[in-house]
């Protein structure tokens, strides 16, 4: 089955008084399924999502990244290496989702340099009478300048078109967080945990040696890719554009988890180890998932 962390009632070790009571609004899960079966609120089509346009909208730095190719997905060694050393969450079978790297063409493109933050999605909320992320009731996630979570795929989709943007491609997030030369994480080759708000590599563990138990504000000079964008390594997890289906060419993830309609989201969060904070990891889950840890960013053509 796909990679997930075995048990979403091991939040409850967040420690955030209000937390227990939102993840039981936003999710049912059941223990030990590889599937997260999350159940969320349909959303409000509300026409003034599309009819907002005069109303003040974030101002974000985005940066350019280059045309070319890359390498993208991992190796099978690379993906076995990364399921030894994970956070005691997943399985090795997911891991193989990854497989194969290849060389990927892409055209240039624009990408947020930070992610998403709750000041940025409220002018969204503000102005368009969208559903707010019911997270923003505890004080711990709802800083401004931290970066909005609790929002499923279909509202970052909505924030990101609201701005004449889109969700990145799984492709271009890669890219954009990995560079050309095919290193596992953003800064290289080695593992270094002072570079990114991660866990401490145990489930749900963690690591304050950052400055922050929790979420880091957008603008933290922590996971900073090649080109400069930041926290493309831990953080939060963030939406992309793309189903979750298998790789061209991989003969080596035989569940049964592909072409359901599953969205991506990659990067790793604040609640994991290093093998989730590497550009190659992905991780496929209903698009109407909501969680403590998901976020996202926005990119544009040129």
């Amino acid at each position: 089955s796909q990679r997930k962390r075995n048990k979403l009632s091991n939040k409850e070790k967040l420690v955030i008084p209000s937390l227990i009571v939102l993840l039981v609004i936003f999710s049912a899960v059941v223990l030990g399924n590889k599937n997260k079966n999350a159940s969320v609120a349909t959303k409000s089509n509300s026409a003034d999502e599309t009819t907002a346009n005069s109303s003040p909208k974030p101002q974000n730095d985005m940066i350019l990244i280059p045309a070319g190719e890359f390498f993208m997905g991992s190796t099978e060694q690379q993906a076995i290496e990364a399921w030894q050393k994970n956070d005691g969450g997943y399985d090795k079978e997911g891991y193989l989702a990854e497989y194969p790297r290849r060389k990927i063409m892409l055209g240039n493109f624009y990408i947020d340099k930070k992610e998403v933050s709750n000041s940025d999605y409220k002018m969204f909320v503000d102005a368009t009478n969208h559903i707010a992320p019911a997270l923003w009731s505890d004080q711990t996630l709802n800083s401004p300048n931290f970066p909005v979570v609790g929002v499923d795929w279909s509202d970052a989709d909505a924030y990101c078109r609201w701005l004449g943007k889109r969700l990145p491609t799984e492709a271009e997030w890669e890219k954009a967080a990995r560079g050309t030369d095919g290193r596992i994480w953003p800064w290289g080759n080695a593992w270094n945990p002072t570079k990114g708000n991660h866990g401490n590599g145990t489930e749900y563990g963690f690591d304050e040696s950052d400055g922050y138990k929790y979420t880091a504000p957008v603008g933290s000079e922590l996971g900073v890719s090649p080109y400069g964008v930041l926290n493309m390594a831990g953080n939060v997890y963030e939406w992309v554009e793309d189903d979750f289906n298998a790789y061209p060419g991989n003969d080596k993830y035989t569940q049964q988890d592909f072409n359901k309609g599953f969205k991506v989201f990659k990067g790793g969060a604040y609640t994991d180890g290093q093998s989730e904070q590497r550009p190659a990891s992905r991780v496929g889950y209903q698009k109407d998932y909501k969680d403590v840890d998901i976020g996202f960013r926005c990119t544009k053509n040129k």
